[in-house]
């Protein structure tokens, strides 16, 4: 996937609600189901701290995904 519009139309509803989540708390939330796919798709890191619980937290494409979410641009293509 080379932009970040192409990522947006193949996530799931529940992944833009995380990618939501992510951009809304401004910060590292703790690590949820579904948070690998992110990571697979590019759209997060996940740290692995030698104590304490893992976190999630957007990266700059996870970043530019989650603004389009927010601005209202990120609603589905109509088919």
């Amino acid at each position: 996937m080379k932009n970040t519009q192409e990522i947006l139309e193949v996530l799931h509803p529940s992944q833009r609600t995380r990618l939501g989540s992510l951009f809304g708390s401004r910060q590292a939330l703790p690590w949820e189901e579904g948070d690998d796919e992110l990571s697979g798709l590019g759209l997060v890191h996940i740290r692995h701290p030698e104590r304490g619980e893992e976190t999630t937290e957007l990266n700059n494409r996870g970043w530019s995904v989650a603004m389009l979410i927010n601005d209202g641009r990120g609603e589905p293509a109509p088919r």
